[in-house]
C-alpha cells in the first residue's frame, strides 16, 4: 500500500463530526512482522492527512509482541487514537473464551438496570436476556475508544475518569441505541405499534431521533453508570 493510496483514501472520507464515531480498519491480514509494520505505518499516514473529528484506527497486527515498538517516537502521542485487533494472545485468551470478563461487566449491568426498573436478578435471568447484557457489555471498550479513552485494572497513581460530559454521554447513548438496534434486527425483531417480546416486535427499532418521549433515559443511564459499574469490579476508565 503506497502513500499515494493514504492520499487518495483520506480525500474519501468525509469530514469529522463530533457527534459521530467513524471506524478506519486496517487489515494487510499476514503474519508477517513486514504487513504489521505496513498497517501501522499506513494508519500513521491517514491521521497526518484526513480531518480529525471522531475518528478510530483499528490496526490488525498478528501479535502483541514487539507492538509498542513499532511506533515511531513521534507517533506516541496519536497512538491512543489506534487500536490493534487480531493479535493471536488475545484470541487464544481463556477469559474471552469463558466470557468471564463480560459476564462481571453484564450482570452489573443488568443489576443497575434492575435498580432503577425492576426485573429478575441475574442468577434467575433466562440466558436470552444474560446474551444480551453480554453483548452491551462487549461494546463498552468500543464506545470508550470512540472518546480516546480505555478500561483497565485499577491504577493508584493514574487519575480514572469518573463522569462523563454532556456531550460524551450523547454520544455514547446514541452509539448504545445503534448497537441495541443492530442486536435486536440480527436476531429477526421487527417493528411495530407496541412491543411484544414474544413475537420480536419493539416499537423503538427506530432511529435516535425518533424514539418515543422518555425511551432515550435507558441509555444515558447505563452510560451514566459505566465509570461505577467498571470500578465495582475492579477496573477504571483512563485516558
Amino acid at each position: 500500500m503506497s502513500s499515494s493510496f493514504a492520499t487518495d483514501f483520506a480525500l474519501l472520507l468525509q469530514p469529522g463530526d463530533l457527534n459521530e464515531l467513524q471506524t478506519i480498519v486496517l487489515c494487510n491480514e499476514s503474519d508477517t512482522t513486514t504487513n504489521d509494520r505496513e498497517n501501522l505505518r499506513l494508519g500513521l499516514e491517514l491521521v497526518s492527512l484526513a480531518d480529525q473529528g471522531q475518528r478510530q484506527f483499528l490496526i490488525f497486527q498478528s501479535t502483541r509482541n514487539g507492538y509498542a515498538a513499532l511506533l515511531p517516537t513521534n507517533a506516541i502521542a496519536t497512538s491512543r487514537r489506534f487500536h490493534a485487533f487480531g493479535m493471536i494472545e488475545d484470541l487464544h485468551s481463556w477469559s474471552i473464551l469463558l466470557h468471564e470478563s463480560e459476564d462481571r461487566i453484564a450482570s452489573a449491568i443488568h443489576e443497575d438496570y434492575v435498580e432503577h426498573h425492576g426485573g429478575d436478578a441475574w442468577e434467575i435471568l433466562p440466558e436470552y436476556f444474560k446474551e444480551s447484557n453480554r453483548h452491551a457489555a462487549d461494546h463498552v471498550p468500543v464506545k470508550l475508544r470512540g472518546l480516546g479513552y480505555h478500561d483497565a485494572p485499577l491504577r493508584t497513581l493514574m487519575p480514572r475518569i469518573k463522569k462523563f460530559s454532556d456531550a460524551e454521554k450523547l454520544l455514547m447513548a446514541k452509539m448504545e441505541h445503534e448497537r441495541w438496534c443492530s442486536e435486536r434486527w440480527l436476531d429477526g425483531w421487527e417493528l411495530g405499534p407496541e412491543t411484544n417480546r414474544k413475537l420480536k416486535i419493539s416499537k423503538d427499532l427506530v432511529s435516535w431521533e425518533e424514539l418515543p418521549s422518555g425511551e432515550e433515559k435507558k441509555d444515558f443511564e447505563q452510560i451514566e453508570a459505566l465509570p461505577k459499574i467498571l470500578h465495582q469490579i475492579g477496573r477504571g476508565i483512563y485516558r
